[in-house]
């Protein structure tokens, strides 16, 4: 049987392949070029890796035993906020940041003591990051097969 943590790594890391699925066929200029609503693909990916930083705060509050901020309850007005600046970002730079911040947001995971995963302020936040990535998998490749071909 497994614990809750197996389940929530299981879920994040499906999703997440997900995504990765989503934009394995585009092209460098592909993910530069608007997407999906006024996003560009590449800020799409800026968007997430920006609410795992902010994640990333409240899992090492977890971690400490603090209570978690749960900055994830505000999204509209949160997105625009934590935009700011990223649009600057190169591709490059953008999928540096994709990749180590869900490395950190893992290598914190693993530092929890297992019975914080039964509580739901630790799950609930992980549920929103699995179904954040599926949500913008799911538009980047509704995108794809309508306008990439």
């Amino acid at each position: 049987m497994s614990s809750p943590r197996d389940g929530a790594y299981a879920n994040l890391r499906s999703n997440r392949e997900l995504l990765i699925a989503a934009l394995a066929p585009l092209t460098p200029e592909q993910m530069t070029v608007t997407a999906v609503d006024r996003w560009l693909v590449k800020d799409i990916l800026a968007h997430l890796t920006s609410w795992e930083q902010i994640i990333l705060i409240d899992l090492e509050r977890i971690k400490l035993g603090r209570t978690p901020a749960n900055y994830c309850r505000g999204t509209d007005d949160w997105n625009e906020f934590l935009m700011l600046g990223h649009e600057n970002f190169g591709l490059e730079q953008v999928m540096t940041e994709f990749a180590e911040t869900r490395d950190a947001v893992m290598q914190t995971l693993d530092e929890i003591p297992e019975e914080a995963f039964a509580f739901g302020d630790l799950l609930g936040n992980l549920q929103i990051m699995a179904t954040h990535d599926w949500q913008h998998a799911t538009d980047i490749k509704a995108w794809c097969e309508t306008s990439v071909g």
